[in-house]
């Protein structure tokens, strides 16, 4: 089972060639696609990214390797996902649903609402966080906002 098999452990500098690798196997098809990959470019961005320590990063491992990583962000009653992403040859096994509803079960005990934004040109991301119950907030050219409310202890 997925969540006998997975952990979140947290980022160190070990994980900073993995965490590039993992961005270039989920995001170039996307990036290529909207506005073009320029590698020297993309890696700068990425470079830049890294330094922003309001971002708490976690590493998704199962049996101990690493095949995706977690960004999130906190701020007061919402919790932003910034990045979940799954190896490739990971996906479809129900680690993203299992990191997910993590994320949900930590904001709920925190009484906070969670957002995100995914590609529009990705259904299949987009598909998963509806089923664990984010709905459509706004739409731009290329991304979809996205927001679940957190149900509080009434619910």
């Amino acid at each position: 089972m997925v969540n006998e098999d997975c952990r979140l452990r947290p980022f160190t500098e070990a994980d900073h060639a993995f965490y590039w690798d993992i961005r270039v196997d989920s995001y170039r098809a996307y990036v290529e696609r909207i506005w073009g990959w320029d590698e020297d470019w993309q890696r700068a961005r990425f470079e830049e990214s890294m330094n922003d320590k309001t971002i708490d990063r976690q590493i998704i491992e199962r049996d101990g390797v690493a095949i995706g990583l977690l960004e999130l962000t906190r701020e007061e009653g919402v919790l932003t996902i910034k990045n979940v992403q799954v190896m490739s040859t990971s996906q479809g096994a129900g680690v993203g649903t299992w990191v997910i509803r993590r994320v949900l079960a930590d904001a709920q005990a925190a009484d906070q609402d969670v957002i995100l934004h995914v590609f529009i040109i990705n259904p299949r991301a987009r598909a998963l966080y509806e089923r664990l119950g984010f709905k459509e907030t706004s739409r731009g050219s290329i991304r979809i906002h996205m927001r679940w409310v957190c149900p509080g202890e009434d619910s």
